[in-house]
């Protein structure tokens, strides 16, 4: 028989030892939820110089709508 001490620290090591779950379910409470997988081991950081990164951003605000209700700061 196991001693009482060891079962919660059993459990404790299987928990803490798992892989991290790599997946996002965002429920936006329009649609079905969205589930965001992120891609296999060869994902590797890309080199971005500065102009390059601040046309993505004003390409990318362009595209987004201004909140209704914007957080008071």
């Amino acid at each position: 028989m196991l001693p009482q001490w060891l079962i919660p620290l059993l459990s404790v090591l299987l928990a803490g030892c798992s892989g991290p779950t790599k997946s996002v379910r965002l429920h936006t409470g329009h649609r079905e939820p969205i589930v965001l997988t992120a891609r296999g081991d060869d994902a590797a950081p890309v080199e971005l110089d500065e102009d390059h990164f601040v046309e993505a951003v004003e390409a990318l605000a362009r595209s987004v709508r201004p909140s209704i209700r914007p957080q008071e700061t």
